[in-house]
């Protein structure tokens, strides 16, 4: 019966010895985690402020274009209008058997004609209620 009891107690402080360094491997793999996610953490925090800073930049950007090309649309707008005015001014003049004069104002306003043929009369559109 003595040699039973020594198996038993081997295999319990064997069992035993077992157990706490299972335990110590699972303590050691959760601080492995620990460490892992502050680490993910912290890069995950530097990318999402890295990406933050690219989209101030591409606003920046964006922003920097569409001024510039505004300011070119308005030019080219009032380069047609001026165009387009000047069009007018010598159907007009052609409108009236006028010549055209020699140069035109710099300012790219028209002059007004010397004469202006009589506006025809408006009709409303609205039909009245009360007839």
């Amino acid at each position: 019966m003595g040699k039973k009891v020594d198996v038993i107690t081997e295999e319990t402080k064997r069992l035993c010895r077992s157990i706490v360094a299972w335990r110590k491997g699972r303590r050691a793999l959760l601080a492995g985690l620990a460490r892992e996610n502050g680490e993910r953490k912290t890069a995950v925090s530097l990318l999402r402020a890295e990406l933050a800073g690219d989209r101030r930049e591409m606003a920046r950007q964006t922003k920097a274009n569409r001024v510039a090309f505004l300011a070119g649309l308005r030019g080219a707008i009032a380069a047609q209008q001026r165009e387009w005015q000047a069009d007018r001014a010598g159907g007009r003049l052609a409108w009236l058997n006028r010549a055209a004069p020699a140069t035109q104002p710099a300012t790219g306003e028209m002059a007004p004609p010397a004469h202006r043929p009589p506006a025809a009369p408006r009709k409303s559109m609205k039909k009245n209620r009360y007839r």
